[in-house]
């Protein structure tokens, strides 16, 4: 996908694998990239290879530090303040219409402009 900045983004899903539960992070830049708990990034200081990140990393089956209980809490605080959550139906359509989108880009092989 490319955002209005020229920024390209993209999301690969897989529920089909058998493996250990995962959640692997790519993020890649024109100044470097960061995978999982390591960054690289060429051309600054004391980076000449993988750089580790410390932390807890989203990739164990421990939820405990996931944001689960936060999400939860935003919903019925909604709720009991009668508010709309950022997180509202317009926002699951626009989700769906990305998806849509990648589906016919897929089955297309041609680019596909939104809205569709």
């Amino acid at each position: 996908m490319r955002f209005s900045n020229g920024v390209l983004g993209k999301v690969s899903v897989n529920f089909e694998c058998i493996q250990p539960y995962a959640l692997p992070i790519r993020i890649f830049g024109d100044r470097g990239t960061i995978r999982d708990h390591r960054l690289y990034a060429p051309g600054q200081p004391g980076h000449d290879g993988w750089a580790e990140i410390p932390g807890i990393r989203p990739d164990s089956a421990d939820v405990s530090h996931h944001p689960f209980h936060a999400q939860a809490d935003h919903f019925i605080d909604c709720l009991t303040r009668g508010v709309e959550s950022h997180c509202n139906l317009a926002d699951a359509a626009k989700t769906h219409e990305i998806f849509l989108a990648a589906l016919e880009c897929y089955r297309t092989g041609r680019p596909v402009s939104l809205p569709l």
